[in-house]
């Protein structure tokens, strides 16, 4: 069995498996952010054992449907959490309306069977404008301590991974995406293995942080 694993392990797994346990470390269920975040790192790890699972069992036709309700998920809770965190109604509104809309692309347009590009991006980017539009808006009231707050440094956390792999999806080229540049691994993979890196380390550094904040407090 070990065997028949091991030709899809990948870096990305790996990195997820070391951020899930290295949060489990200093996580404080009473915080509502950190609930949440557990959720968001529990899909990675859910979606990231369940589609090795099909791999190796040969059922690759499900990854696409699996990785489409994992973006979904992924997204709304990022726009979940930043709605705690901005403490702003209007984001729960454009939350639904997402969920919506992803629904409506996952049964009647982009389909079952492949990966749900428009749902992504168009989570990603009502993320990455919520985020701008409400610096902005602690910026023009000279709040620079919000900027300083690890709740800041959680939300700016998965900029790069959405504007990434956006990018990524935009172009939807299987003949760019599957270029075999370096040592059998396509162009696709590496600048995945890129964007997941700087995606999972921050959340590591988030979490240091938060643990050396707690322990502030607790003296």
């Amino acid at each position: 069995m070990i065997q028949e694993i091991l030709p899809y392990l990948n870096f990305t797994q790996l990195i997820v498996v070391l951020t899930f346990g290295y949060f489990l470390i200093y996580y404080n269920g009473k915080e509502i952010i950190q609930r949440l975040l557990l959720l968001i790192l529990c899909l990675a790890l859910f979606a990231e054992v369940l589609n090795l699972f099909l791999l190796v069992v040969n059922k690759e036709i499900y990854i696409g449907f699996v990785y489409s309700v994992s973006a979904l998920l992924f997204n709304s809770l990022w726009l979940l959490l930043s709605s705690k965190i901005f403490e702003r109604d209007y984001v729960l509104k454009l939350l639904a309306s997402y969920v919506v809309l992803a629904l409506v692309n996952l049964f009647f347009y982009e389909g079952l069977k492949y990966f749900n590009h428009f749902t992504f991006i168009i989570g990603a980017m009502m993320y990455v404008a919520i985020f701008i539009k409400e610096s902005f808006f602690h910026l023009k009231g000279e709040n620079l301590t919000f900027f300083h707050s690890n709740s800041y440094f959680l939300l700016f956390c998965p900029i790069v991974f959405m504007l990434g792999y956006s990018i990524l999806s935009s172009f939807n080229n299987r003949i760019i995406n599957s270029t075999i540049v370096f040592h059998g691994i396509a162009l696709y993979d590496i600048i995945g293995y890129f964007i997941n890196f700087i995606y999972y380390s921050l959340l590591i550094v988030f979490c240091y942080r938060e643990s050396k904040i707690e322990k502030k407090e607790y003296k």
